[in-house]
């Protein structure tokens, strides 16, 4: 019985400056240049009102970005209604790896090994935009079993099974959870994602840092793996014969992004007038079970030619049933002949209309020639 483990920790201030609205935008204030006033009207402060203001946005604008500590950004030496917000943010990663392996044996023919490994990690790192911090976790734990039988001094017969389980959730909340449970846009899940001046995604580039909340969503992938190796030593000959078969179980739950609502604005005037270009918000989350059975056999002769001189001839066959989605939920877009997409898109249980990997087979020729006889150096081919 053998067992090892592993530890890391990390507590890490990391450096943050992101663009965010200036205390004037907080209250509904932007500069005289943005909102249309004339100079002669522009009050001495240089901000005026802003025309339909929308005063449900301003706690939006007080909450979703981190309060501005920096200089106010100019264009062309005018305000721009943003500043920079400067911090050192805490990071925090933990990763805790073991392992053990037990070894029995049965009798002199039989031996029995059993290895389990886990590696569980987590990392909790602020986003740009400081008031957001983003929580992802990881468990990999494997589960393995040999059992190797010599039925004599020629032959062997080496049966493994395994399990293989990764889980894989993240979230990205407020910071502390400071952003109020009503600022939520779907009533029951965390605060959402606004960009101003950029792509509905958090992803594309935005004038103001984005603000990138988004709920839970978690990947979960079972692997039950089982496979078969008979070794056969006739003169020459080294024979082996085996098989492998793997299900693979994948359960998704949750986009990466729009589960909490993405809007999308052009300008600061418009995300305070809630004027957005668009909004986009997966309301009902339908979580997904992906299945595949896959599928492998080969035989292979690995024999003496001459004493400086191994041929190795086999065959592999490798299947898949395709990838499926248990309850029938895979869709996917089709085309006609000239590659338009077909109105009526493809959805039932496999993604696919043809499956091109039912069967397979690769046929294997190797070389490995002792040049010299002498073992000092080889070609392999």
């Amino acid at each position: 019985l053998f067992g090892s483990y592993e530890g890391f920790r990390e507590r890490l201030a990391v450096s943050s400056v992101g663009v965010v609205p200036d205390a004037y935008a907080r209250q509904g204030l932007l500069p005289c240049n943005q909102v249309g006033v004339a100079a002669g009207d522009c009050p001495a402060s240089g901000y005026a009102p802003v025309p339909k203001l929308a005063a449900g946005m301003l706690p939006y604008a007080n909450y979703f970005w981190p309060d501005p500590n920096g200089a106010e950004l100019l264009v062309n030496g005018l305000p721009t209604g943003t500043a920079l917000a400067v911090g050192n943010p805490a990071q925090a990663i933990r990763e805790d790896f073991g392992m053990t392996r037990f070894d029995y044996m049965a009798s002199d023919k039989d031996s029995v090994s059993v290895n389990y490994i886990m590696d569980d990690g987590q990392r909790i790192e602020p986003r740009s935009n400081a008031n957001f911090t983003r929580t992802s976790s990881a468990r990999n734990q494997l589960l393995a079993v040999q059992e190797t039988h010599i039925f004599s001094p020629t032959l062997l017969n080496v049966l493994n099974a395994g399990f293989t389980r990764s889980f894989a959730p993240n979230t990205t909340p407020s910071t502390n959870n400071i952003i109020p449970a009503d600022l939520s846009f779907i009533t029951g899940r965390l605060p959402g994602q606004i960009t101003i001046g950029g792509g509905v995604s958090t992803a594309a580039a935005s004038r103001i840092t984005a603000a990138q909340g988004n709920d839970p969503t978690q990947n979960a992938v079972n692997l039950f793996t089982v496979s078969d190796d008979v070794h056969l030593t006739r003169g020459r000959h080294n024979i082996g014969v085996g098989g492998w078969f793997q299900r693979v179980q994948d359960n998704q739950n949750g986009p990466n992004q729009n589960k909490t609502g993405t809007a999308a604005y052009n300008s600061l005037l418009d995300f305070l007038q809630d004027n957005p270009k668009q909004f986009n918000a997966n309301i009902v989350v339908t979580g997904l079970a992906w299945r595949q059975i896959e599928a492998a056999w080969y035989v292979q002769d690995e024999f003496k030619a001459k004493d400086n001189l191994t041929v190795s001839l086999g065959l592999r066959m490798e299947s898949t049933n395709g990838w499926n989605e248990a309850l029938g939920r895979c869709s996917n877009l089709l085309y006609d002949k000239d590659s338009i997409p077909i109105t009526e898109p493809l959805i039932g249980h496999n993604c696919l209309t043809e499956n091109h990997a039912k069967a397979l087979f690769e046929p294997r020729v190797g070389v490995a020639w002792d040049v010299t006889g002498t073992g000092s150096w080889a070609i392999r081919a």
